[in-house]
């Protein structure tokens, strides 16, 4: 499956035009968010462009999310891996007493 990603990823990012500051290019797998956002936009396209079964304004709502997903990366990720992978410490969730 995720060769699969990658191929569709491949192919697709440079077709829709991401920006570096909207994607990380060089090392995208490493970031767990950029991969959950890309695997949902991989299933909508399965769902909306490849699906024989898809409604005729299906290929328009997947532009329209796609151009929401670029704005949404661009502001969430801004290009933090350009010169180099910079990774994001994850925030841990606090652990409370009560339960023990």
């Amino acid at each position: 499956t995720f060769a699969s990603l990658t191929d569709f990823l491949t192919w697709a990012v440079p077709r829709w035009g991401f920006t570096a500051d909207q994607f990380p290019y060089g090392c995208w797998w490493l970031h767990p968010d950029i991969v959950e956002e890309m695997t949902a936009w991989w299933t909508l396209w399965q769902a909306y462009i490849k699906n024989p079964y898809a409604h005729p304004a299906d290929p328009m709502h997947f532009n329209e999310r796609t151009s929401n997903l670029r704005t949404r990366l661009g502001a969430n990720y801004r290009g933090r891996c350009r010169k180099r992978h910079e990774p994001l410490g994850a925030p841990q969730v606090a652990h409370p007493d009560v339960f023990e």
